[in-house]
Order: structure tokens, then sequence, then C-alpha cells
């Protein structure tokens, strides 16, 4: 048995630390330390960065260690800034070029979903005797879906592929027309809504998504023509457009997700290429002659299909998709592979970054051969190279 003494010393001691896991910055030092250990450990087993940083949320949260309180000011404070970073990334990132082109198949997509889903969540109701605002509510949720997996697909380099670019549209389409019927619902639940409310609310929507996109892409521009390069300056700048939109977007009826994911295109419309996410680099990159050591080096680049083997493996037929292909791009350089359908382009981009397993070949990329490394250094490579399938 402990004495007095000792069970005072072990009571203080686990005071002390209940006191320091529910203050402020002893939750946020706890969630940042499993940001950076959790990743790793993951990655080891093939898994996404992302389910092992679910795993350990479930773990602390209130069902299992009970570390972290889901209800406190810190922890909303921290899931409200991931979910809008998360948004503003996903506007940030977007070939605008691509999102442009494939904007109707994403609303017909978006439709189809919305659709599917609120027919859903309506019948269900209906089947279990709601009442018909129950319904409508039940078919909103239905109708909605997250882009908590665009983590996953961005660290796979795959953020502007069309499919990518078609499903992020989808959602954002689907997000805005579920949470008018969550407020359509709410209204006729409390016998508020009406015609005018109604007008009212796609109103100032639609003159808030006009400010943010027209108001950012101004402020942009200025910035842009003064010639401010410090990324101090530059990135305090687009902090402020992000926040002041996502409250913007409370303010205006609409989730701030909305206004974070509207802040993230004007910004993308102002810096191509999500050049925000590079200002810690120093400035912006300067075009150089091709007389270095070349950026991207592929030589005698193969990557062979087989299409019959014999009972014990050996291959007796197989389609020859890249059949010894070599080049260099510099730094600054632009290179085009062009070609008939079917001609392996698609598939020498996949296999540059080892999405299909060359043959044989090798593919060097700022000094190091891309089929030597590790699961971390592919996935990093993967995000710095880039592809978009064609």
């Amino acid at each position: 048995m402990l004495g007095p003494q000792a069970g005072g010393a072990a009571m203080a001691m686990q005071a002390s630390i209940s006191h320091v896991m529910h203050h402020p910055l002893g939750v946020f030092s706890m969630l940042v330390a499993i940001s950076a250990a959790v990743p790793p450990l993951i990655r080891r087993l093939g898994l996404p960065d992302l389910v092992g940083l679910l795993a350990a949320g479930v773990l602390v949260g209130p069902h299992a260690l009970n570390w972290v309180d889901s209800s406190s000011e810190t922890v909303r404070l921290l899931s409200d800034l991931g979910a809008v970073y998360l948004l503003f990334t996903m506007g940030l990132e977007i070939d605008l070029e691509e999102f442009n082109r494939v904007k109707r198949r994403s609303f017909i997509y978006g439709l189809l979903i919305l659709l599917i889903g609120v027919g859903t969540g309506v019948s269900i109701g209906l089947m279990a005797g709601f009442a018909s605002v129950s319904c409508l509510l039940l078919g909103a949720l239905m109708a909605t879906h997250t882009p908590l997996g665009y983590p996953i697909v961005r660290s796979y380099g795959a953020q502007k592929d069309e499919s990518v670019v078609v499903s992020v549209g989808s959602t954002i389409f689907t997000d805005i027309v579920a949470l008018l019927l969550l407020a359509v619902g709410l209204g006729l639940g409390q016998g508020s809504l009406s015609g005018l409310g109604l007008g009212l609310l796609l109103l100032k929507i639609g003159g808030f998504a006009l400010v943010v996109v027209i108001g950012i892409r101004w402020l942009g521009r200025r910035l842009v023509l003064r010639g401010i390069s410090d990324e101090n300056r530059m990135v305090l700048a687009v902090l402020v457009a992000l926040f002041l939109a996502s409250l913007g977007a409370e303010l205006a009826g609409v989730e701030k997700i909305v206004g974070a994911f509207l802040a993230g295109l004007a910004v993308n419309s102002v810096l191509p290429e999500g050049r925000v996410k590079e200002l810690h680099e120093g400035g912006r990159d300067k075009l150089v002659e091709p007389d270095g050591e070349p950026m991207l080096s592929v030589r005698d680049l193969q990557v062979y299909f087989p299409l019959k083997q014999t009972l014990w493996g050996k291959v007796i037929e197989q389609v020859k998709a890249v059949d010894g292909i070599s080049f260099d791009v510099h730094r600054g350089q632009t290179l085009g592979l062009v070609g008939e359908s079917g001609c392996g382009k698609t598939t020498t981009g996949r296999a540059i970054l080892r999405l299909v397993e060359p043959t044989s070949g090798t593919v060097m990329f700022k000094g190091e051969d891309v089929g030597a490394m590790t699961h971390r250094q592919l996935t990093q490579a993967r995000t710095d190279l880039q592809i978009i399938f064609q």
C-alpha cells in the first residue's frame, strides 16, 4: 500500500497531467506531436498518412483514452482551421483551365450525386415514419460527401487529374445545395421560411461569391503589379484573404469551407500553379539555360505488359507499351510527348512516377534514382513532379 504522502503525490501528479492535457497549449502540443510522429510510422505499413492520423485521433479522443475533449474551444478552433485549410488548398492547386473545361461534367456529376443522395435520404425517412422536414434534412445529409480523401490523392501527385478536378467541383456544388436544403428545412421546422427569405439567402450567397472572387483577384493583382516579393507579406495577405472569406461565408449563410474554396480559386487565378506554396524557397523561379544537370532524366525506359504466361510464370506474349524512350528535361524547359492514341504517352508518365513499374530503364529526378526511392521519398517526388493525365 502507498502511504499518505505517496498517495498525495500520485494524486497531485495525476492532477498536473490532467491540467496539462486539458490546457490549450497542452492540447496543441499533443496534436502537433501526433501530426509529426504518426505519418512516418504509418508509411512503414504502406498506408496513407491520413489513415494513421484518423486512427490516432480516435485513440486520443473521448471514446478511447479521452485525452482530448472534442467539445473544447481549442479542438474546435483547430478542426475549423484544418477544414478551412483543406478546402483552400483544393482551390489553390486545382488546374483552372481544366476546371473550366470540365465544369459541365462537374455540374452533371454533382447533380446526380445530389439527386441520388436526397432521394435515398427522403426514402429512408419516409419508410421510418419521419416528418417531411426530417426527411428533407436526412436527404441533405446523404447528398453531401467529404473531401477528406483529398490529401491521399495529393500525396500521389494526382490532384490535377481530370477525375479529381470533376470530383472537387461536384463536391462544392453538392455541399452548397445541401446547405441550402438545410436552411430550407430549418426554416420550415421553425415556421420562419418565406419566399422572400429564401430569395435573400440566394442573393447573399451570390453576392458573397462575387465579392470574394473579384475582391481577392483585384487585391492580388495590385500586390503582384507592385512587385511585392517579400514572402512574409505575401503569405500574410493570403491568410487575411482566406480568413475573411471564411468569415464572410458564414455571414452570407453558408459554411466557411465554401469561402475558403473560393479564396483558393481567387488566389490560384492571381498566382498560377499555386506559387504561394513555394514562397519559402525565396521568390519566383527563373528560367535557366539547359547547360547544367537535368531536373528529369529518362534513359531506355521500357514498359511491357504480359498477355500470355505459362503455368510457371514465363511470359510468352507481351505488349510493348513503351520501348526504350530516353529524354532530358532541364529547369525552365517544357517537353511535349506527341503521338497517336495508344502510343504510350500516358504510360510513360505513369512509369516515371512508378504508378506502373517499368520493365527496365532508369529515371533520375534531381539527381536521385526514382527506382531506388523509398516509399516516403517516392511520395514526395510524386508531389514535386506532378502529372496531368490526358
